[in-house]
């Protein structure tokens, strides 16, 4: 079973286990906030996680004690 390539992102982690992979947004200075960069890298990592069977779960968190100011 092939797994899709994921993007290299600067603003989140990104980990997999299984079928599940682990999207943290990685912006604590910021609470989290979306920028452009964000904005773009979620794109790809959905784009990437909707190309590959194998993934059943994603499971969106922030890191730093928020989710997303916005």
């Amino acid at each position: 079973m092939s797994h899709a390539t994921l993007p290299e992102c600067q603003t989140l982690l990104l980990r997999r286990e299984g079928w599940r992979l682990h999207v943290t947004l990685n912006r604590p200075e910021a609470r989290n906030a979306m920028s452009f960069a964000m904005v773009r890298e979620l794109d790809a990592v959905f784009a990437a996680a909707a190309a590959d069977p194998s993934l059943r779960a994603l499971i969106l968190r922030g890191a730093g004690g928020n989710f997303c100011a916005g």
